[in-house]
């Protein structure tokens, strides 16, 4: 797979978080990083949130299969199978993982900051 491609996967996963982050607070606290995976309907972003890929319809998001592949929950004319739902799957790791640890670091840093303040 190309670099392009990998980069356009790359934003289609940021338009979901974007979108989940617009209708759903702390939604990434709510992902199984161990179990995640984009090719399955019930271990993918949307199934862990909602029970089921298809169960999305019944939610806020959109019902069209190009929204869902323009935001990375899907990937169009892929089999099931192919290795880019695995690249889709770890971009969807990596970019939530970024959410954990900037999260940690902001929880660090108050803590520090309090600390600072209740000595001083």
């Amino acid at each position: 797979m190309s670099l392009d491609r990998i980069r356009e996967l790359q934003q289609y996963v940021n338009n979901g978080c974007d979108y989940l982050d617009s209708k759903v607070a702390d939604w990434h606290t709510n992902i199984n990083l161990e179990s995640l995976d984009i090719s399955s309907c019930c271990r993918c972003v949307l199934g862990q949130l909602f029970g089921n890929y298809i169960d999305r319809r019944s939610n806020f998001l959109e019902d069209d299969i190009y929204w869902d592949a323009s935001h990375g929950f899907t990937l169009l004319n892929t089999p099931i199978k192919h290795p880019r739902f695995t690249i889709l799957t770890i971009l969807w790791i990596e970019t939530i993982a970024k959410r954990y640890r900037g999260k940690q670091s902001r929880q660090t840093t108050k803590t520090k900051s309090r600390e600072l303040v209740t000595i001083g």
